[in-house]
Protein backbone atom coordinates (compact mmCIF):
# COMPACT_ATOMS: atom_id res chain seq x y z
CA UNK A 1 0.00 0.00 0.00
CA UNK A 2 2.46 2.59 0.89
CA UNK A 3 4.57 1.60 -1.94
CA UNK A 4 1.72 2.52 -4.19
CA UNK A 5 1.74 5.58 -2.51
CA UNK A 6 4.77 6.61 -3.18
CA UNK A 7 5.86 5.61 -6.41
CA UNK A 8 3.01 7.78 -7.64
CA UNK A 9 5.38 10.53 -6.60
CA UNK A 10 8.44 12.06 -7.93
CA UNK A 11 10.46 11.89 -4.82
CA UNK A 12 13.76 13.43 -7.06
CA UNK A 13 13.40 16.99 -4.87
CA UNK A 14 13.68 15.11 -1.63
CA UNK A 15 16.21 12.49 -2.94
CA UNK A 16 18.54 15.73 -3.62
CA UNK A 17 17.51 17.55 -0.72
CA UNK A 18 18.22 14.63 1.58
CA UNK A 19 21.69 13.72 -0.04
CA UNK A 20 23.01 17.32 -0.10
CA UNK A 21 21.84 17.74 4.18
CA UNK A 22 23.70 14.12 4.47
CA UNK A 23 26.66 15.90 2.23
CA UNK A 24 27.02 18.60 5.05
CA UNK A 25 26.39 16.96 8.17
CA UNK A 26 28.98 14.48 7.28
CA UNK A 27 31.46 17.04 6.10
CA UNK A 28 30.68 19.19 9.84
CA UNK A 29 30.55 15.59 11.83
CA UNK A 30 34.07 15.40 10.29
CA UNK A 31 35.14 18.62 11.26
CA UNK A 32 33.78 18.31 14.87
CA UNK A 33 34.92 14.38 15.58
CA UNK A 34 38.68 15.36 14.64
CA UNK A 35 38.87 18.47 16.58
CA UNK A 36 37.05 17.22 19.65
CA UNK A 37 38.40 16.00 22.82
CA UNK A 38 36.23 12.73 22.73
CA UNK A 39 38.22 10.89 20.01
CA UNK A 40 41.36 11.69 20.86
CA UNK A 41 42.18 8.43 22.90
CA UNK A 42 41.67 6.65 19.88
CA UNK A 43 44.94 5.91 17.59
CA UNK A 44 45.10 7.92 14.87
CA UNK A 45 44.79 5.44 12.26
CA UNK A 46 40.93 4.71 13.77
CA UNK A 47 40.75 8.27 13.63
CA UNK A 48 41.37 8.51 9.73
CA UNK A 49 39.40 5.64 9.05
CA UNK A 50 36.46 7.20 10.61
CA UNK A 51 37.32 10.58 8.82
CA UNK A 52 37.28 8.30 5.40
CA UNK A 53 34.12 6.63 5.96
CA UNK A 54 32.55 10.04 6.60
CA UNK A 55 33.86 11.35 3.29
CA UNK A 56 33.23 8.33 1.64
CA UNK A 57 29.82 8.80 2.70
CA UNK A 58 29.57 12.37 1.62
CA UNK A 59 30.83 11.39 -1.61
CA UNK A 60 28.45 8.42 -2.45
CA UNK A 61 25.51 11.02 -1.60
CA UNK A 62 26.70 13.17 -4.51
CA UNK A 63 27.30 10.40 -6.43
CA UNK A 64 24.04 9.50 -6.29
CA UNK A 65 22.48 12.83 -6.98
CA UNK A 66 24.69 12.68 -10.24
CA UNK A 67 23.96 9.51 -11.26
CA UNK A 68 20.05 9.29 -11.15
CA UNK A 69 20.67 12.67 -12.80
CA UNK A 70 22.06 11.66 -15.45
CA UNK A 71 20.36 8.57 -15.85
CA UNK A 72 17.01 10.13 -15.63
CA UNK A 73 16.29 7.42 -12.64
CA UNK A 74 13.26 7.56 -11.03
CA UNK A 75 14.33 7.65 -7.20
CA UNK A 76 13.27 4.34 -4.92
CA UNK A 77 11.19 5.36 -2.18
CA UNK A 78 13.45 2.62 0.13
CA UNK A 79 16.45 4.41 -1.50
CA UNK A 80 15.34 8.08 0.01
CA UNK A 81 14.76 6.75 3.16
CA UNK A 82 17.88 4.79 3.55
CA UNK A 83 19.19 8.35 3.23
CA UNK A 84 17.37 10.14 5.35
CA UNK A 85 18.36 7.46 7.98
CA UNK A 86 21.57 7.94 7.28
CA UNK A 87 20.98 11.68 7.97
CA UNK A 88 19.40 11.71 10.62
CA UNK A 89 21.99 9.00 12.40
CA UNK A 90 24.88 11.63 10.94
CA UNK A 91 22.50 15.00 12.38
CA UNK A 92 22.59 13.08 16.04
CA UNK A 93 25.96 12.28 16.11
CA UNK A 94 26.56 16.00 15.52
CA UNK A 95 23.93 16.72 17.80
CA UNK A 96 25.57 14.61 20.88
CA UNK A 97 28.64 16.14 20.46
CA UNK A 98 27.85 19.59 20.64
CA UNK A 99 24.99 18.80 24.01
CA UNK A 100 28.16 17.48 25.35
CA UNK A 101 29.68 21.13 25.44
CA UNK A 102 31.90 20.41 22.22
CA UNK A 103 35.90 21.44 23.43
CA UNK A 104 38.25 21.55 21.08
CA UNK A 105 41.11 19.53 21.20
CA UNK A 106 44.66 21.13 21.55
CA UNK A 107 47.30 20.64 18.50
CA UNK A 108 48.63 17.64 17.70
CA UNK A 109 52.12 19.73 19.04
CA UNK A 110 50.32 20.05 22.22
CA UNK A 111 48.44 16.95 22.94
CA UNK A 112 49.75 14.68 26.05
CA UNK A 113 51.28 11.87 25.58
CA UNK A 114 49.30 8.54 25.89
CA UNK A 115 49.52 6.24 28.61
CA UNK A 116 49.59 2.76 27.69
Amino acid sequence: MLNRILESYDLTGLHTLAALFGVLAAIHLMQLSWHSTEDQQDPDWVRWLHRFGLAFTALTMLWSINYAEIKHWQRWPADVFIIIAVDLALAIRALTLHLRGFEPAKRSSERLVRHR
